[in-house]
């Protein structure tokens, strides 16, 4: 199956680049997300007389997912439209095989940025020192600015969360739990109860977000952020939800940071600074609370998708064996919120 995707994948490159006899040089398998399968592809061939070598990433929609229902085409032009969007680096995004054709799926091919890419859980030995931590959050809250002050308008049609308040996203993911997860969890029922109560605390701007924003989802070069990853999950909303999602205790590691990078006062007013405007710390616990709900929905979809027989990968059932930390992070975001302390 390996040797056939590679093939395939291979001819719809080829095809577009113009090649003849393409074969692949290099093809593996990023198994760190869950939302769509990710592929390295090395192509050669000849163009024009002449041999032609490179590589790709190739963002493939999964057998089942935990973003399902699953649309590329607002995914593709969202990327593309950012390409020309200052200060937010995207890697070129090249085709997009809407229909399934090549391997079965629907799919979209981007150029492959040379780098490395910090996780949460390497954040306290990838960088050299406080002071490059440091740097880097400058960096990642100033990519965040750039994206949440780029026009709205850019925002493709059929992008997820193109309502007015951006409660919308909160109401989505409520129906997807009601309709997915294998029983009723109490701590979410909860979670969603207190978000409704509250929805007077959005910031009630609105601009496109990453959609999961944080360490893990960029790459770094000679000290620089040189490309955003995983646009996957990006709609239109209240843009602290993507700084309270960067800041989630999930992706603290050791460090205890948001992302692993810098205390979370500091991290938001290197987003202050760089966007001009100051984050309402009512909307931000709001958001927190959000997203923890978010995060746990979508551990509990992993189990419930392996409880049904939809996948037989194995980290599906350990994603939902983990949900149960998780539900009790929303827990104590609504008290921190209640209490009017910073969410740790």
């Amino acid at each position: 199956m390996t040797a056939e995707l590679a093939a395939e994948l291979t001819a719809f490159v080829g095809a577009r680049l113009g090649l003849a006899e393409a074969e692949p040089t290099a093809f593996r398998r990023h198994v760190e997300g869950f939302s769509w399968e990710t592929y390295e592809l090395g192509v050669r061939g000849t163009r024009a007389g002449s041999p032609f070598e490179d590589e790709f990433i190739v963002h493939r929609v999964p057998g089942a997912g935990l973003l399902e229902p699953y649309d590329p085409r607002p995914v593709f032009e969202l990327r593309r439209a950012l390409e020309d969007v200052d200060g937010v680096p995207v890697p070129a995004t090249l085709w997009l095989d809407e229909q399934g054709e090549a391997s079965g799926r629907p799919l979209y091919v981007v150029e492959k940025v040379t780098g490395e890419v910090p996780t949460q859980w390497t954040s306290d030995s990838f960088f050299a020192d406080d002071e490059e931590r440091r740097a880097t959050a400058r960096q990642l809250m100033g990519i965040a600015a750039a994206l949440h002050g780029a026009p709205v308008e850019l925002a493709p049609d059929g992008l997820r969360g193109s309502g007015e308040s951006g409660f919308e996203v909160v109401e989505l993911w409520h129906e997807l739990y009601r309709r997915d997860c294998l029983e009723p969890v109490p701590a979410l029922d909860w979670g969603f109860a207190w978000l409704d109560r509250n929805r007077d605390q959005l910031s009630g701007r609105r601009a496109m977000l990453h959609g999961d924003l944080r360490t893990g989802n960029y790459l770094v070069r000679d000290g620089r952020i040189v490309a955003m990853l995983d646009f996957e999950d990006a709609h239109v909303g209240d843009p602290v939800q993507d700084l309270a999602h960067c800041a989630l205790r999930l992706f603290r590691g050791r460090t205890r940071q948001p992302s692993g990078l810098v205390p979370l006062g500091e991290l938001l007013a290197m987003y202050e600074e760089a966007a001009g405007w100051s984050v309402p710390r009512r909307s931000f616990h709001f958001w927190s609370v959000f997203e923890a709900v978010y995060t746990a929905i979508t551990q509990h979809r992993a189990a419930a998708l392996f409880a049904r027989g939809r996948t037989d990968d194995v980290r599906y059932p350990a994603l939902g064996y983990q949900a149960h930390h998780i539900d009790r992070y929303v827990l104590d975001y609504i008290d921190a919120a209640e209490g009017g302390r910073e969410p740790e």
